[in-house]
């Protein structure tokens, strides 16, 4: 069973809806709900979904709840807005002392290689040629394909609409490879936001829930990954692939599934103010979450402690 709902703008915590047999808490107080029958003529922004009685302890355990109070990292260094929608998503693979010095590519549709400073062209793959690109003192080569010898940034991009296969895995959108100023490699996938979301929920979510559950927690990715930019900024992407930030896992995580869920939900975001606010989330939550202002010091209206029966 599912219960719908959906908020105009003003956002709140703690208000519980009853039904016949059992009251759902949600997450938002001071809430505009209309019905069913006025969704289509409604610019809604949000809405949520709880699914009860699944008799599969485990899934209800790990359902994820969309609550706005408790997550793993700083949040003054999160930010908890973001002014503007971004259709593209720079998502770090690899950065840092870890990062490596070498990458394999291919791709069924071939790969072009360019300068990223000048867009010229380095080299034309074929469809599934394999491209070993090393990191040198100054800049990347592939061995006997081309010798970027002083160009210390090169993108990658799959040509015929085709993934880029990058050390075994598949991604949408295009590579991009850096040699930073202290000799690391910077590897970041650019990628479109919605394929980005569509990657997350199968990692976040388990593909086979209820499809209203995707849905929210596709609304839930999107406005977290437009409010989470500045914590990678030194590095120049957008977010990172890990529990960091959110768990991305290229187009392999993708299901039919995860992309209904985001196409059902495309353009659709949560906004306090009028401003696009970064929607928290988490396993569990051991019962009640906490207001904002006695976690990180500063209140805002919409993070605000709530009751979790479930």
């Amino acid at each position: 069973y599912y219960t719908k709902f959906l908020f105009s703008n003003h956002i709140g915590l703690g208000t519980l809806i009853p039904t016949a047999s059992y009251s759902i808490p949600l997450i938002f107080s001071g809430v505009n709900f209309f019905t069913t029958k006025r969704l289509k003529n409604k610019g809604f922004l949000f809405f949520m979904s709880k699914t009860v009685n699944m008799g599969v302890k485990a899934m209800k355990k790990k359902l994820i709840f969309i609550l706005f109070a408790v997550a793993l990292m700083l949040f003054t260094a999160m930010g908890v807005y973001a002014s503007e929608y971004r259709s593209e998503i720079g998502v770090g693979l690899r950065y840092g002392p870890s990062s490596g010095d070498s990458a394999t590519f291919s791709s069924n549709g071939g790969i072009n290689v360019y300068n990223a400073a000048d867009g010229s062209l380095l080299y034309a793959a074929q469809s599934g040629e394999e491209l070993y690109v090393q990191m040198g003192s100054t800049g990347f080569a592939a061995a006997g394909k081309f010798d970027g010898s002083g160009i210390p940034s090169i993108s990658l991009q799959p040509q015929n609409g085709s993934v880029i296969i990058c050390d075994g895995k598949p991604y949408r959108g295009y590579i991009y490879l850096e040699r930073r100023a202290n000799g690391e490699l910077l590897l970041i996938n650019y990628v479109g936001t919605d394929d980005y979301v569509t990657s997350v929920l199968g990692k976040e979510m388990s593909y086979s829930w209820p499809i209203e559950a995707l849905k929210a927690q596709a609304v839930c990715a999107r406005n977290f990954v437009l409010c989470r930019g500045n914590v990678h900024k030194g590095y120049g992407f957008d977010v990172c692939a890990t529990t960091h930030c959110q768990v991305y896992g290229g187009a392999e995580s993708e299901h039919e599934n995860t992309r209904r869920a985001v196409n059902e939900t495309k353009g659709i975001l949560a906004k306090y103010n009028g401003q696009i606010v970064a929607l928290y989330f988490f396993a569990t939550s051991s019962g009640k979450t906490e207001s904002v202002e006695n976690v990180w010091g500063s209140p805002y209206g919409y993070l605000k402690s709530v009751d979790d029966s479930y």
